[in-house]
């Protein structure tokens, strides 16, 4: 029975479909695979063990100091050559001598040994301990050798006293008058004039203390650029250029997953696509709560977070792009508004704690305000009713005035805070960002009821007024 035999028998089996792959087609690139992983294999495991083999040369020629005589001894020395001494691995505390003195003191009570044994005992153990002591300081610590200050005691003085030598007194010499009696009787025949006169003592005069010294005038900082803001706020979130390409990729795929969803099943199920965006924007947030709180990943966390809340406005708008509407789908409609409602404003509000916990609301109003007014322009205009400026002004200024009176809020806190740090133009941006994602929503629900090129021409000029705020917040 021969190969082709067996592939027809068991063609269904797949390992006879890999060997028939092996042995025809694939071979030569499995067998050139295999080489390349055992080729990496053997050059790993030739530089762990060159690496390990060096490790072992540099622990083995590592060289022993004596801590007495500063003697260097091989590495497998226990004593010190010079001074006997031995190293710091066969070294004994001190508390092993003093429980052996206590010890051999009882042995001398209990009368266990002699005195001369004893005496030669406590020899041995002060020998021991002189050399295997773990307490003996090194004597090259230059503390040590510093001689303790010499007292000085003052020595009392005492007074010289002059021999007095007895003299003859002879009555025709007469006696001599000391000095001082004769310069004090000179000083009291001067003149009264000579005498000069007494300095008045005047009163201190009052301390006056050393004046302040003038400091310049402290400089402005410099106006920060918009590079460095952006810089600082990538750098605070942790977020490299590679993850902002990336971030965008996956916002820019859930467009397209939106309007492939929408072409495949808006004749089949209405609300399918958007249950299915909604549980992929739900279990972002999901995963960038529980990482923030499970296994404190903040960076990661607030990057998923942030890109959790830029598909919210998304979500919503693949909602509003179906052909849906109370008159067709009755209180599925409302229900599905209730639904997405409440799982977006919590799914908001968990995440806008994470990013934000002391100013959370502002972000919660920039991305829900207008994702959920995209469901009133759905329902009240329609494919002509966007050639009217009024409408059209209107239902975007409602939005608008949602975002700007968030960032207003955070602009608000910096006018009341001293002094602006990096946290709070980072909060700006983020709000900022978010806002305008939210509003482009809007608007490309405004641009989806459209039917005609100069329709879009026309509305493209309609929206003139809500760009120039757009452009002003920016």
């Amino acid at each position: 029975m021969n190969l082709e035999t067996l592939l027809l028998l068991y063609a269904d089996w797949f390992i006879f479909e890999l060997l028939e792959f092996l042995i025809e087609d694939g071979g030569c690139c499995c067998f050139m695979l295999l080489g390349i992983v055992i080729t990496i294999l053997l050059i790993v495991g030739k530089n762990r063990k060159q690496s390990m083999s060096t490790q072992q040369e540099s622990t083995d020629s590592a060289e022993l100091l004596c801590y007495k005589c500063n003697t260097i001894s091989s590495k497998s020395a226990q004593f010190c050559a010079t001074c006997g001494a031995a190293f710091a691995g066969d070294l004994t505390p001190s508390s092993f001598y003093d429980a052996l003195r206590r010890r051999v003191s009882n042995w001398s009570k209990w009368d266990w040994l002699n005195p001369a044994e004893i005496e030669q005992l406590e020899k041995i153990v002060a020998k021991d301990e002189e050399v295997f002591s773990r307490t003996t300081t090194s004597q090259t610590d230059p503390q040590s050798q510093i001689p303790p200050p010499s007292v000085v005691t003052p020595t009392p003085t005492v007074p010289s006293v002059t021999p007095v030598v007895p003299t003859t007194v002879r009555p025709d010499i007469p006696p001599a008058v000391p000095s001082s009696v004769t310069r004090t009787a000179a000083e009291s025949t001067k003149p009264a004039s000579t005498v000069p006169p007494a300095t008045p003592i005047l009163p201190p005069a009052p301390s006056v203390p050393p004046a302040a010294p003038i400091l310049p005038p402290a400089l402005a900082p410099p106006a920060r650029k918009l590079s460095d803001i952006l810089r600082a706020f990538m750098d605070e979130s942790n977020i490299k250029v590679g993850e902002f390409i990336s971030g965008l990729l996956i916002v820019f795929g859930s467009v397209g997953l939106v309007v492939t969803l929408n072409q495949q099943f808006k004749d089949e199920i209405a609300y399918l696509p958007s249950a299915v965006f909604m549980t992929i924007v739900a279990l972002f947030h999901l995963l960038g709560v529980y990482s923030y709180k499970k296994w404190n990943l903040a960076s990661s966390s607030r990057v998923i977070l942030y890109i959790a809340n830029l598909l919210i406005p998304l979500n919503v708008l693949a909602a509003s792009l179906n052909e849906t509407s109370p008159n067709t789908e009755g209180m599925l409609f409302y229900l599905a508004v209730l639904i997405g409602v409440v799982g977006f404003s919590t799914m908001s509000y968990y995440s806008a704690k994470v990013l934000a916990p002391a100013r959370f609301w502002p972000i919660i109003l920039a991305v829900l305000g207008p994702a959920f007014f995209q469901i009133i322009i759905k329902l009240v205009i329609g494919g002509s009713a966007t050639d009217s400026v009024m409408l059209v002004a209107g239902l975007l200024m409602a939005p608008l005035a949602l975002v700007s009176f968030a960032i207003l809020a955070e602009h608000r806190h910096f006018r009341k805070s001293a002094q602006v740090g990096n946290e709070d133009v980072i909060s700006l941006l983020r709000v900022l960002s978010l806002g305008v994602f939210s509003l482009g929503a809007c608007i490309a629900v405004l641009f989806s009821k459209v039917d005609s090129s100069e329709s879009a021409i026309n509305l493209a000029q309609q929206l003139a007024t809500p760009f120039i705020i757009i452009c002003f917040m920016v």
